[in-house]
């Protein structure tokens, strides 16, 4: 983990690192920079900076990229053999996976032609399509990605699992969703799939079933479009990516999405559920993002950032002098952005449309919203929790806020990184004064 360059010239105190933050010396004070998801790992009892960073290692049977300085290791094979071709590892623990069945409208041989590859990203090529997967901090995106239209398709996975038992229980062969997951536990952290999540460089659905199933003794977890994501489909062009993410830690960071047919978009604004769906499943995700589309089939879209940070390794009698939450903007910038309170949740999924609270606590306008560098809500001292997370809301001030309807066939974005970004993560900034020890007679003071 790179510390954003606003602190690069401070010396960090690496005594005081936790898992999800770091404190660095700030003249007489402390700067306590805390992020949404995992920075450091656990390594003979030190807190290391996670690097995810895929490197070419031998094994004693084929040659595999690896990233493996985080708790969980990841590794996908290099000889072209579909077989176990990823692995999740924890101390003894291994989740593999095989790619078993791919029908995108018309069933395609599994032959992988060429890998390709950069730091946190690897694709197997089949020809045509290939298997896309990206790894961050906490998990796993593996991606189906096509060119072709698509009106149809089932993607089916072979599951391998060895330490890892089911936690979800089972009926006659199938095992039945616990809030739409399917959770793989160990005795140190379990393996999460959520709902998956597919998309292309405009707009994304979640609307796909997804089983966890066995046969013939094998373990095979299977995705395919519902009537909606059918419909969706069918309305957008290529290129296309169908995902089904595995969380191996814990992000705190994503959007929740609203989706409603028809022409009130008030109906969204006030409404108080909606579909959660996590931002480190790559594409579109990473805005606010506010739509109409055509008239003959109306359907609002709307998205709320949300991100959540742990505050509660801050000491009880601290004395708060600042509060900056710093959010990186990337692509468009297209309205106004304000922040408020979340007082939702502490887990995305299970977070509801309307869980904020209180006034608008700042705004950033579309004229002042960089897309190159880190953009800065003064969130305020008192929404610090120290015993608990301190959580933020972004929403689209011009449309959301405003309760003013998007424009037909428009859609209207805020770009900004999540934390499944390489180095451009959002944190929070929380500066601390110092305990001011004094000699006094022979004695100290604090």
């Amino acid at each position: 983990m790179i510390p954003p360059t606003t602190i690069s010239n401070l010396e960090e105190i690496k005594s005081k690192r936790k898992e999800n933050s770091k404190v660095f010396k700030s003249g007489k004070n402390e700067r306590h920079l805390i992020f949404c998801n995992p920075i450091h790992y656990e390594k003979d009892g030190v807190f290391e900076d996670i690097d995810i960073k895929l490197n070419l290692e031998e094994t004693d049977k084929f040659e595999q990229y690896l990233s493996d300085k985080n708790e969980y290791s990841v590794g996908f094979r290099n000889d072209l053999e579909a077989s176990k071709l990823q692995g999740i590892r924890l101390k003894e623990n291994q989740f593999e996976l095989t790619p078993h069945k791919i029908i995108l409208n018309t069933e395609i041989p599994i032959d992988i032609k060429s890998i390709t590859t950069n730091d946190r990203e690897i694709e197997h090529s089949l020809g045509e399509d290939s298997i896309y997967t990206r790894i961050s901090e906490t998990n796993l995106v593996t991606a189906i990605k096509t060119n072709k239209y698509l009106y149809d398709f089932k993607i089916v996975f072979k599951i391998d699992l060895n330490g890892f038992t089911i936690k979800n229980l089972k009926k006659d062969n199938e095992y039945i969703p616990i809030n739409n997951e399917f959770i793989f536990d160990s005795k140190d952290r379990p393996i999460k799939i959520s709902t998956p999540l597919m998309w292309n460089e405009l707009n994304c659905s979640n609307d796909i079933n997804h089983r966890l199933y066995e046969d013939n003794g094998e373990l095979f977890y299977e995705k395919t479009p519902n009537e909606k994501g059918i419909e969706w489909l069918l309305s957008n062009e290529p290129t296309f990516y169908i995902d089904g993410t595995i969380y191996y830690g814990d992000t705190k960071d994503g959007y929740l999405i609203h989706s409603k047919g028809g022409t009130n978009w008030n109906a969204i604004v006030t409404d108080t559920t909606s579909s959660a769906v996590n931002t480190t499943s790559q594409g579109v995700g990473n805005s606010l993002y506010s739509s109409g589309s055509d008239v003959k089939n109306p359907i609002f879209q709307c998205r709320r950032a949300v991100f959540i940070f742990d505050t509660s390794g801050i000491a009880d009698d601290a004395t708060l002098l600042s509060a900056k939450m710093q959010i990186h903007g990337t692509g468009y910038k297209e309205s106004d952005v304000s922040c408020y309170l979340f007082n939702g949740s502490t887990t995305l999924s299970t977070a509801s449309w309307n869980d904020f609270t209180g006034s608008e606590i700042d705004r950033i306008t579309k004229a002042s919203w960089s897309l190159t560098a880190y953009n800065e809500f003064d969130v305020g001292t008192g929404t610090i929790s120290k015993t608990s997370y301190s959580s933020y809301m972004l929403r689209d001030y011009d449309r959301d806020v405003s309760n003013s309807a998007p424009a037909r066939n428009t859609a209207y974005s805020v770009g900004m990184y999540f934390s499944d970004a390489s180095s451009a993560k959002p944190y929070l900034d929380i500066e601390i004064e110092a305990v001011q020890v004094e000699l006094y007679q022979g004695q100290i003071i604090e």
